[in-house]
């Protein structure tokens, strides 16, 4: 049961980045054979992954229940790493709908759990985000330190923390009216954006033939799925599922959060 729990999820996974109401839908399944076995880790996770989705689809009141409910789930497996990540989430929502106060007691919450547990890459991506609320409140001295800091972690370490780093130097620059710095800060960014450009065009072209494969053989899979969810079948096609989704069978949480 545990088995079929997990290919709904990766199944999830696997529609996430191009069909939002199929995820979904796979998610919401897995969160109730994960409920119906007792899997909290992977309920937490499916709560976290389908409040990304809601905040994509702008159902923000949605979107925060199910961040509330991952929070809460990852408290009470003390999973550090897990309760940052929510905490993260809540934060950035706050900050979309301009409730600045919460975003920044959330976020300040978020930044001294990494701190204490040495989570350094989301201690400096909790830096970045505060920064920019700091940037905005033209309290540009705390904005730098906490830059600055986020930089000397990132750097040479994480190329999208490390972006973020510098197009939020370049927001501080020019909120200082060194225009100079700002521009030599944006050039920077302007470069980094062309060389993701590039590799990114090229791995699109590269995959996009075994990505029409995979999709051809998860519509067979998903037809196997629906007609005995308790079958063999689906422990033999979870396998040729989380190939074609190029995720691991470990459970994952959407990569990327929301910027500011």
């Amino acid at each position: 049961a545990r088995g079929i729990a997990q290919s709904l999820n990766n199944l999830g996974n696997f529609y996430r980045d191009f069909n939002n109401d199929r995820a979904l839908y796979y998610y919401n399944l897995a969160l109730e054979k994960g409920r119906i076995n007792n899997d909290y880790l992977l309920e937490a996770g499916c709560f976290m992954n389908i409040g990304i989705l809601y905040n994509k689809k702008e159902d923000y009141k949605r979107a925060f229940e199910n961040y509330q409910n991952a929070l809460k789930q990852f408290q009470y497996l003390r999973s550090h790493k897990g309760t940052v990540q929510a905490l993260i989430n809540i934060g950035l929502l706050y900050i979309k709908n301009n409730e600045t106060q919460k975003a920044k007691e959330v976020l300040e919450e978020a930044h001294t759990i990494a701190k204490e547990h040495e989570l350094s890459l989301l201690y400096a991506k909790i830096n970045n985000f505060l920064a920019g609320i700091y940037i905005k409140e033209k309290k540009l001295k705390q904005a730098r330190l906490l830059l600055d800091e986020s930089k000397s972690i990132v750097q040479n370490v994480d190329d999208d923390l490390y972006y973020d780093c510098i197009l939020n130097y370049y927001h501080l620059e020019k909120a200082e009216g060194d225009y100079r710095q700002a521009l030599g800060y944006l050039e920077a960014v302007n470069k980094i954006d062309s060389v993701y450009f590039e590799e990114s065009t090229q791995q699109i072209l590269s995959l996009t033939e075994e990505k029409q494969r995979g999709l051809q053989k998860e519509k067979h899979y998903e037809l196997s799925l629906e007609r005995g969810k308790y079958n063999k079948t689906i422990m033999i096609a979870s396998v040729i599922v989380i190939f074609l989704s190029f995720s691991s069978i470990s459970l994952q949480f959407y990569s990327r959060e929301l910027t500011i």
